[in-house]
């Protein structure tokens, strides 16, 4: 088991966060820790679609314009991309299957 620090960005809200969260866990488990990350903020979270933040099998970087443009709560053509329904993170299925292979992620995405 290996402690993960995930950043997350909502959709349609501006400015994101973090959450840290145990990698043998379910992908549900992450949705219940963000939605109460954003209710200790006073925002109540309903359904939650979780989509992985990478492109052509890299992370996002975060001085990026799609995600400065996610942060203030915009969409680009390439966030509409990323969060197709197709590649939406299924609740059962555990975060170290989804993330297998991707690189390891830097302070800076």
């Amino acid at each position: 088991m290996v402690k993960l620090l995930l950043s997350y960005a909502i959709v349609g809200l501006a400015k994101g966060d973090g959450v840290e969260i145990d990698d043998d866990l379910p992908v549900w488990k992450l949705e219940d820790a963000i939605r109460e990350k954003e209710k200790s903020k006073g925002r109540v979270i309903g359904e939650l679609q979780l989509f992985l933040a990478k492109k052509d099998g890299a992370w996002l970087e975060s001085d990026s314009e799609d995600v400065k443009k996610l942060k203030k709560g915009e969409k680009t053509g390439a966030v509409e991309a990323l969060t197709s329904e197709e590649k939406e993170l299924q609740g059962e299925s555990g975060l170290q299957t989804v993330l297998t292979g991707m690189p390891k992620p830097s302070t800076d995405q």
